[in-house]
């Protein structure tokens, strides 16, 4: 247990040094644009929050935190003739899930003009970007992710690509507080001929829940810019919201009708306002119902295992069960009763581990009435694995039936 507050104090210093590190805008940047209605009308602060499929671009280590299959949808009108088109789904698991989105952005009817300013031709102006996330549990209440990103620009005649990565955490300290960082860009490469360079960009967050109220604040470049926002569940189904930031005041809220949920936002800044919708869809099965189908297969493979003198194996399925439910009393009680007996045990993780796969497929054997070959292998196991009982039990059923 002291083990792993160390490891998640280091993180979390670790999130605050390099949000002051890295502050600068980066290559085809959307950031600008926003995803997702109801971060936007939080004043654009989701960090920390990143609890719906919307985290693909504020937090990809937040998609843990999605219960089921979850996909959104959002077509906003921008200025004059430009437009964005984002679109993500992702794949949740019990101890990983995955993700991926498309965003494009875009107008035409813009004049072109040479290096003397003169009109030459109307040109068009095109970004697109395509992501995959991988969302990984590393214990109870931390999550961590990746994405690999590819992104394309182009300018009349004008074009280049790129390639790059984002990393992320997410730490649920409490039921009520969460803490989120997503460092963008922090590997990669420009194709195509630009003098543009890949650069990161670092975001800090938090977030607090206290019954229906949901309060979340985010930092950016260097802790000068901050994002502040409210979320208030007066009714299940309409929630209202309110934001502000360094440029902007903002107010939404959405309509949750269960499988389908539409939020809006508008945002007010000094040259106007704008208004923007997203729609996210539900379905699938539940993440409560997958994680229960992971707890019962981990709990079968601990018990096959223990009834195999596989202790330091089952022990490890056992502690996987910890790691998604740490409430099993049950479990914390068998596992305390296997660590009494490792010390008497002629055995290590190491030799378990080699030797499992084999012993499963020597038991098969066995039982299908393949002997000799049940025999071989049983033979060879016990060269690694001297003092296991039911290796020794099968070589002698199978002597005495040759």
């Amino acid at each position: 247990m002291l083990f792993r507050k160390k490891i998640i104090t280091l993180i979390i210093v670790i999130m605050l040094s390099v949000n002051c590190a890295f502050s600068v805008e980066h290559y085809a940047s959307f950031a600008e644009w926003n995803v997702g209605a109801r971060s936007l009308g939080m004043g654009r602060s989701f960090v920390g929050l990143a609890d719906d499929v919307s985290a693909l671009f504020w937090n990809p280590a937040g998609i843990m935190q999605v219960n089921n299959m979850q996909a959104i949808f959002q077509m906003v009108m921008l200025y004059k003739s430009y437009s964005m088109m984002y679109a993500g789904i992702t794949l949740p698991g019990a101890e990983s899930s995955l993700g991926f989105e498309f965003m494009m952005l875009g107008g035409s009817g813009i004049e072109g003009r040479d290096r003397y300013n003169q009109m030459t031709q109307m040109v068009s102006d095109s970004k697109m970007a395509l992501g995959a996330v991988y969302s990984k549990r590393i214990l109870q209440n931390l999550f961590f992710g990746v994405k690999a990103k590819f992104y394309t620009r182009a300018l009349g005649e004008y074009s280049d690509m790129a390639l790059a990565g984002d990393i992320s955490a997410l730490y649920n300290m409490s039921d009520k507080l969460s803490i989120g960082w997503n460092l963008t860009n922090v590997f990669g490469m420009v194709l195509g001929k630009t003098n543009d360079k890949l650069l990161s960009n670092s975001m800090l967050g938090f977030s607090y829940k206290e019954g229906d109220l949901v309060f979340a604040v985010d930092s950016r470049e260097n802790f000068n810019e901050w994002h502040l926002g409210v979320e208030w569940r007066f009714l299940k189904m309409l929630p209202l919201r309110f934001g502000v930031n360094n440029n902007e005041l903002c107010l939404g809220g959405g309509l949750n009708l269960g499988m389908l949920q539409f939020d809006f936002a508008y945002v007010l800044k000094e040259m106007g306002g704008n208004l923007g919708f997203s729609c996210n869809f539900n379905f699938g099965d539940d993440l409560n119902k997958i994680h229960k189908d992971q707890i019962d297969q981990y709990l079968d493979d601990a018990k096959n295992l223990l009834e195999s003198d596989y202790f330091y194996m089952a022990k490890s399925r056992f502690e996987d069960v910890l790691l998604i439910d740490p409430s099993r009393k049950d479990v914390i009680t068998i596992i305390g009763r296997i660590e009494k007996s490792l010390p008497f045990i002629d055995s290590s993780i190491e030799v378990e581990k080699q030797t499992w796969i084999k012993f499963s497929r020597a038991k098969k054997l066995f039982n299908e009435g393949n002997i000799k070959e049940s025999k071989s292998i049983l033979e060879e196991i016990q060269k690694i694995y001297l003092g296991n009982r039911f290796i020794i039990y099968y070589l002698d059923e199978i002597n005495k039936k040759l």
